[in-house]
């Protein structure tokens, strides 16, 4: 077994010795080209260069290398681990010592029959004992790679400067590529994100053999939940195909490094204030705006920058660039993108009613779509990349 996820969504950190994180969302390649890159955001793989700084590797010199899952990660996962198999052979030893005395002797007790361990109740039990041991082997697998130079997943190849494009009005450019080597993966990198499981079957779909748990889709209408149940495939849904820009707010989801997998409803495109760096002036720029669903804290953290925000159909919207419990409108005021040449400090104010309306205090992540991620690439390295 290689140490190395193959679905994105998954912590990228540094070789070297530095404590940021952040999230690689989605797998690209050139055309015509073998190798094969994950994309993340430039300010997570951005080293000590500053930011008007761009980069390309020219194939001398030391590369910058990058891992799955720096050290305090890497801890939090064995101990996560063993503090699940703890409790899942907990409740394995007390189910069986309660199923052991109703077969033994409370069967026979008219009293006791309240007591009596249904189908479900013994179906549960195996299920528990199955995950016990996929569990197990899980921890030896990670237990096996303690080392970080074990968890090396490849080394920067790109990444943009930070600042606003020249190509795409009002674009604060914001991603890196990784260069993946491929003998670290077990399974060839595929952009199918990883859907929380709950190890039941699914009358509908049985091929998924388990349905995964709703309790991370809140409030998704049920039309949208069968056709994402009927696109997946082992408990993952393949991403393809672009979400337009225009189109109105609609469900979304991510599944980052530091909050997992999210749901959210994607807004406007509206004109945010970002802060690129200490002692930079503020930028005022474009940004996909997404909050979290009713119920729900927030959409991304501090480590989910790079993650990828989809749809239920598996369609791509955009890059998770950066979140804020407190966004600042320009001046108090707020405006929205309404053309594809408009920049926001000359674009008009709006009014609030005509956009999505945001509780003070409503966690906010900004997004970038998509598409002007991959045009931004293309101009910067000559070649058009392909979503595999």
């Amino acid at each position: 077994m290689q140490p190395m996820l193959s679905s994105p969504g998954f912590p990228l950190g540094y070789l070297e010795d530095r404590r940021d994180q952040g999230t690689l969302g989605l797998y690209l390649r050139f055309a015509d080209h073998e190798p094969i890159y994950g994309l993340t955001c430039r300010h997570v793989v951005r080293g000590d260069r500053k930011v008007d700084e761009s980069y390309k590797y020219s194939g001398a010199g030391q590369p910058q290398y990058h891992i799955q899952g720096n050290e305090t990660t890497f801890y939090d996962w064995q101990i996560d681990l063993e503090a699940t198999l703890a409790e899942n052979n907990k409740f394995i030893k007390s189910t069986e010592e309660a199923y052991g005395r109703w077969d033994s002797y409370q069967q026979y007790d008219e009293k006791k029959q309240h007591l009596c361990p249904t189908k479900q109740d013994r179906e549960h039990l195996q299920r528990q004992k199955l995950l016990a041991v996929y569990t197990e082997k899980v921890i030896q697998c990670v237990s096996q790679f303690p080392q970080k130079s074990q968890r090396t997943i490849g080394h920067l190849a790109f990444h943009s400067a930070f600042q606003v494009s020249t190509r795409k009005p009002g674009y604060l450019t914001d991603w890196g590529l990784i260069e993946l080597d491929l003998k670290k993966y077990e399974d060839h990198p595929e952009n199918r994100v990883f859907i929380e499981l709950d190890f039941k079957k699914h009358e509908d779909y049985p091929e998924n053999r388990v349905l995964f748990n709703t309790k991370h889709m809140p409030e998704m209408p049920s039309h949208q939940l069968d056709v994402m149940l009927s696109k997946m495939d082992k408990g993952h849904l393949p991403l393809s195909g672009i979400v337009p820009e225009e189109h109105d707010s609609f469900f979304v989801a991510k599944r980052g490094a530091r909050t997992g997998l999210t749901t959210g409803v994607k807004t406007e495109i509206e004109a945010v204030i970002r802060l690129p760096a200490c002692g930079s002036d503020d930028i005022l720029c474009w940004e996909m705006l997404i909050v979290p669903v009713k119920g729900t804290d927030k959409f991304s953290d501090c480590g989910d920058s790079g993650s990828t925000v989809f749809d239920y159909k598996g369609r791509i919207v955009g890059l998770v660039t950066a979140s804020t419990h407190e966004p600042r409108p320009k001046d108090g005021k707020r405006k929205k993108r309404t053309g594809q040449n408009v920049v926001p400090d000359t674009a008009g104010e709006v009014d609030a009613a005509e956009l999505a309306t945001l509780v003070d205090g409503t966690d906010i992540t900004f997004a970038a779509p998509i598409q002007w991620v991959l045009d931004d690439i293309e101009s910067f390295t000559g070649m058009k990349p392909e979503i595999i």
